[in-house]
């Protein structure tokens, strides 16, 4: 998930990219860049660009744990009691509603709401929680980006 979605190479979007760490070089033409005699001189001296790079990774792993805690509290707040609550009594017939919700009618809901939410037919659970981390790692990831170089 994190990987196709989160990809540091796909969030710090620039018109040149001049950080030879984020070229995809292997090895030895990664050091040929940054240390050879006729390294680009648009491309970042080796201090900066490791700097930069180790921004970068931090930035992710903020970004990360702040989505992550956001995806989980939403995910808890969804199976809160009167959540779950609420949304069993919309599922109630006509003829089931003259008469309250008890927990022995509450625990069966729930009991074919989890068999539901297991099944192979719903996505939901794993779309909350994706689609959360994607709007709070997005978010965190561009606030950080902002922030001025320490």
């Amino acid at each position: 998930m994190q990987h196709s979605q989160n990809s540091l190479s796909d969030k710090h979007l620039r018109p040149l990219e001049d950080n030879p760490l984020r070229l995809n070089l292997d090895y030895a033409a990664a050091l040929e860049v940054m240390f050879a005699e006729g390294k680009s001189p648009v491309h970042l001296a080796a201090p900066a660009a490791i700097r930069e790079s180790l921004r970068n990774v931090r930035h992710h792993e903020e970004a990360n744990r702040a989505a992550i805690a956001e995806a989980l509290r939403v995910m808890l707040e969804a199976f809160s009691p009167q959540s779950l609550l609420r949304r069993f009594v919309q599922y109630r017939r006509s003829h089931e509603l003259r008469r309250e919700l008890d927990d022995a009618g509450a625990w069966g809901m729930y009991r074919h709401y989890y068999a539901e939410l297991a099944s192979d037919r719903q996505q939901g659970f794993a779309m909350l929680f994706n689609e959360v981390y994607a709007q709070v790692y997005d978010r965190v990831l561009r606030e950080k980006q902002r922030e001025p170089e320490a």
